[in-house]
């Protein structure tokens, strides 16, 4: 049970907001306490959003670390693309040409399969190459994206 001048604290306390919302009304002004419980609202979300803000940039600033780390080894794996098509462009160029100069069909078949076995090791050797640069960018992505769970 509550002590009565507990009641009387409280219907004090009702008194005193109630005469000073009746002010308020009547003077057209908002009462000092609603202006503090306003400010402090203010204050308290103010913080709240600076610490989800900060948050939200740390986190974008790791998704951009990891996003051109992976734009760099994209850049990489198309370079060697681009090289290994050129690369296998002029063996095509060399073989047809020196399929051209050839004196007999047994020559030229020679030159063909000469080139087909080629292109078989060097296709084998591209795609292991590819692989491994594949590989490693996804190594780095993921000790990256590691390392940026670890810091939170």
């Amino acid at each position: 049970m509550t002590h009565p001048t507990e009641n009387f604290a409280s219907i004090e306390q009702m008194n005193r907001a109630t005469r000073e919302m009746a002010e308020a009304i009547t003077h057209g002004s908002i009462p000092a306490s609603a202006r503090e419980t306003a400010s402090e609202s203010v204050r308290r979300t103010r913080e709240a959003y600076d610490v989800m803000s900060s948050s939200a940039k740390e986190r974008a600033s790791e998704v951009q670390r990891l996003m051109l780390g992976n734009q760099s080894h994209a850049t990489a794996v198309i370079s060697q693309i681009t090289h290994n098509m050129t690369v296998q462009s002029n063996a095509a160029f060399d073989a047809w040409a020196a399929m051209a100069q050839a004196r007999s069909l047994p020559e030229a078949a020679k030159v063909q399969a000469d080139f087909v076995q080629d292109q078989l090791a060097m296709l084998a050797q591209q795609s292991q190459e590819l692989f491994q640069l594949a590989l490693r960018g996804l190594r780095e992505s993921l000790k990256e994206l590691d390392s940026s769970a670890h810091l939170r």
